[in-house]
């Protein structure tokens, strides 16, 4: 299994967040080569979904796109402080969290990598492929207000 969420944590989270993330631990088990849309509405936690799955799948090094920065500043602040630990309010036990980076320039580093489409374009083909290998998924935060050529 992928992901597992523990059924402290369940109680915490909305019925259409356990929903996505089913979904995403559904896609990720099928080993399928397309993708995985996850559409919630504004205000149902998408954040907390994202913040759920980067923290309990059981990949190592998880990159997160955003189409701007102050989105991604956001969601960096969000995925490392906020969101995860208002998550576990009121629970017994405390998850382990990953690492979480603001960034790529922490290559020798493991954890969750936030970063925009426009630094993704910004760095040479030699960073693009290491970094691919590196990366064990890519979530992609409100992708349809990114249009690219490249992606």
């Amino acid at each position: 299994m992928a992901l597992e969420i523990p059924a402290n944590l369940k109680s915490n989270v909305r019925n259409c967040q356990i929903s996505s993330i089913d979904k995403v631990d559904e896609y990720i088990r099928s080993r399928s080569k397309g993708s995985c849309l996850i559409s919630l509405p504004t205000g149902a936690g998408k954040t907390g979904v994202i913040s759920i799955v980067a923290n309990l799948i059981s990949k190592k090094n998880i990159l997160v796109i955003t189409h701007r920065r102050a989105v991604c500043d956001q969601l960096y602040k969000n995925l490392k402080e906020v969101i995860f630990e208002k998550i576990q309010e009121g629970l017994a036990e405390t998850l382990v969290t990953k690492n979480v980076f603001n960034g790529l320039e922490y290559e020798d580093s493991e954890g969750i990598f936030c970063t925009t489409f426009q630094t993704l374009d910004r760095v040479d083909e030699n960073f693009l492929k290491k970094l691919r290998d590196k990366i064990d998924l890519i979530i992609i935060d409100e992708g349809h207000a990114e249009p690219s050529a490249k992606w």
